[in-house]
């Protein structure tokens, strides 16, 4: 078995102008590697990629052994864990970035992506501005896996996020635009360059410490009905409101654990579909107005600046309305709802039809599905969780790929 360099996953490409030719190209080389055990050191089968070859399949391997089989499957129009295949459409520079929000987090995040230089890069920068602002090194956060604290489960979103970003960005994938989804704007305004790194780890952490406040006295559930069918039926409920607006018919309401406790039950008994959501803070209610004043406070010696691709806000009721990046912006973005459908329909509106979540496992993916209604649409996320994290990414991005993306292939 001839090994690939380090041992590690590598991705390889193959495109074609017709199924029939990408397979028969895929036998060829199969044979190749099968009859001369050549070693392709990482590198790809094709460095330019015209428009027309619209037929493209991508396998990950760590041997030359591994690439032949998976050579093999694409010949054989076979499934197989390690091949992604797919048909080019036409596409713009970039998909839309999605920074999703709490819940995404899970135990051994990152560890496996402190190995890959520019995602440990982004951890490192933030380590003096976390030592400062909260008191904990976000590389040993990694390292040690409790994400348990509201604090800490935030803050290490945020920096999962930010180093994903760059992780996507040293593979050739930018953002065609951005939206982020409660705390996951303070990394959408990372990316697009409305704070500096510093500056949005100075905003998470500050953010972080107020919610330690109010940890524990709330509770979320998701409910499928519209945004506007939870309005009407929580108006004359004390204690609970519509909270996020996750899609066309999917709802998360917020507030005190024993309402929430209560709706679940007497909508459950009605034949709605409605469940709980692991969170003991009530975002996006009433409970966050008394930590308003002290985020104001806590943003005001940020710079905001302008971005440098459209930014849809979720914390406004026009998306359009333009993200200003500071104090009173991050006020609304923690009280008021997040409308994450209209932030995508807008978006979809506007053209675009490619959707990335950037993300340690995919939290918004399906309800971004759900609200976009034209055909040939695109949604995909970046990590999963439990799953080794250097796979998985490079999975995800061979589906950009396959796309109709082309990506940084020297960087493997």
């Amino acid at each position: 078995m001839s090994v690939l360099a380090g041992m590690k996953y590598q991705i390889f490409p193959l495109s074609a102008a017709s199924d029939r030719e990408l397979r028969q190209r895929a036998s060829r080389l199969a044979e190749g590697l099968g009859n001369v055990g050549l070693d392709v050191a990482g590198q790809p089968f094709v460095h330019e990629y015209p428009r027309d070859l619209i037929e493209r399949a991508v396998v990950a391997a760590a041997s030359t052994d591994e690439l032949a089989a998976g050579l093999r499957r694409v010949a054989d129009g076979e499934p197989d864990n390690l091949v992604v295949t797919g048909q080019a459409s036409i596409v713009g520079d970039g998909p839309v970035w999605v920074f999703s929000g709490h819940g995404s987090q899970w135990p051994g995040m990152g560890r496996d992506l402190l190995g890959e230089s520019e995602f440990a890069a982004v951890i490192d920068a933030l380590e003096p501005v976390f030592s400062d602002e909260i008191g904990f090194s976000p590389r040993e956060a990694i390292q040690s896996g409790d994400f348990q604290d509201v604090a800490k489960a935030q803050t290490m979103i945020f920096a999962m996020q930010v180093g994903l970003a760059a992780l996507w960005r040293s593979r050739g994938v930018h953002p065609a635009a951005i939206i982020g989804h409660s705390v996951g704007e303070i990394a959408a305004a990372v990316c697009s360059g409305m704070l500096s790194l510093a500056d949005g780890g100075r905003l998470i952490c500050r953010r972080s410490r107020l919610l330690r406040r109010v940890a524990g006295r709330g509770g979320m559930a998701m409910v499928m009905l519209s945004f506007a069918d939870v309005q009407e039926r929580l108006s004359h409920r004390d204690g609970l409101v519509a909270a996020i607006e996750s899609a066309p018919t999917a709802t998360v309401i917020a507030g005190v654990p024993e309402a929430i406790d209560t709706v679940v039950r007497q909508w459950q008994a009605e034949g709605i579909a409605v469940r709980r959501i692991s969170s003991d803070v009530a975002f996006h209610s009433p409970q966050m107005e008394q930590l308003v004043a002290g985020l104001e406070e806590a943003s005001a010696d940020l710079c905001p600046g302008v971005p440098a691709v459209p930014v849809y806000s979720t914390a406004l009721p026009d998306p359009r309305a333009g993200v200003t990046a500071d104090g009173k912006y991050w006020a609304a973005n923690l009280r008021n709802p997040v409308r994450l459908a209209t932030a995508i329909t807008a978006a979809a509106e506007d053209g675009f039809r490619d959707f990335l979540e950037v993300s340690p496992h995919p939290v918004v993916t399906h309800s971004i599905g759900q609200t976009l209604t034209a055909d040939g649409t695109f949604v995909a996320g970046t990590l999963r969780r439990g799953k080794p994290e250097r796979l998985t990414f490079l999975k995800s991005a061979a589906a950009v790929y396959c796309r109709g993306f082309n990506l940084a292939w020297s960087r493997q």
